[in-house]
């Protein structure tokens, strides 16, 4: 499930992973990140330990959104249990998202909002 997240950065759209993830959960996701408010500049993904989905497809489609022509966001950031940042890097081809380990949290933040 992804959930709307409350209490981000002005400029910031947020969403958390929880429970069961599959890609259709993301596609969906990324149509209520397009709703986001004008001048949103950064978009954050938080994963929580219980995700029970697949991080190879979250991962895969911020990668897809990221690329995409104009960007929707200049910033994107996927946040995940510090024991799984090196799963979601591997499956990373390059570019975005930007990955932090939940022991980072408030610097995902700050670098998704540009400070």
């Amino acid at each position: 499930m992804l959930d709307p997240t409350a209490g981000l950065p002005a400029g910031v759209f947020g969403l958390t992973a929880n429970g069961t993830v599959i890609a259709q959960d993301v596609a969906q996701a990324l149509l209520l990140a397009k709703a986001a408010p004008a001048g949103a500049s950064g978009f954050i993904l938080f994963v929580d330990p219980d995700l029970d989905g697949y991080l190879a497809e979250i991962v895969s489609a911020l990668e897809t959104a990221a690329a995409a022509k104009p960007p929707q966001y200049r910033r994107w950031a996927l946040v995940v249990p510090d024991d799984a940042v090196s799963e979601a890097e591997q499956y990373k081809g390059g570019g975005e998202p930007t990955v932090f380990p939940y022991s980072r949290r408030q610097d995902a933040l700050s670098w998704a909002s540009g400070e």
